[in-house]
């Protein structure tokens, strides 16, 4: 499978000294304040634009998306793969049509999530009672496939909706 044509292509610093600062960057002009929101399904997808608690220099929605771990404060290591993709996280939000779209409940909230097979990512949208928020996005490794397979099964099972949202 290749890549969609409405993907941007990725950044390729292998310094990761060097890639942060290009993807924040990136962050910052695909979520710059004031400008429109991506928009999914009816609503637009907003960021958490208060400091990240383990890095206060960066943005909370950013961060979150460039890191991993449990709890939050942990969080102090971006990943270059997650850095690499950033250019990523509002064509995905974008074109939300293009990918396997279903939600699971997360921590008593509906996130949906935003798969591209074919681009091995997930980017992730929690529903708020006022619209959306990107919560992440990130690589899915190739031995994850099929559980993330299974679990868009599954969830088109449980809500048979699904089906006609993915058939858009």
């Amino acid at each position: 499978m290749s890549l969609p044509a409405w993907l941007p292509a990725a950044l390729t610093e292998p310094d990761l000294v060097k890639l942060e600062p290009l993807a924040w960057a990136a962050y910052q002009t695909s979520f710059k304040a004031g400008q429109l929101m991506p928009k999914f399904k009816i609503g637009a997808v907003s960021v958490e634009r208060v400091p990240h608690v383990a890095n206060p220099n960066r943005e909370h929605t950013y961060w979150h998306a460039v890191t991993e771990g449990s709890p939050e404060h942990t969080r102090i290591k971006a990943i270059k793969e997650r850095l690499e993709r950033v250019p990523w996280l509002r064509p995905f939000i974008e074109n939300w049509a293009q990918c396997l779209v279903w939600w699971e409940e997360r921590y008593g909230s509906k996130h949906w999530n935003l798969w591209h097979q074919a681009a091995g990512h997930v980017v992730i949208v929690k529903e708020t009672r006022t619209g959306y928020f990107l919560k992440t996005g990130y690589p899915v490794r190739v031995h994850d496939v099929a559980s993330w397979v299974r679990r868009h099964e599954t969830a088109k099972k449980n809500e048979p909706r699904l089906v006609k949202l993915n058939a858009a």
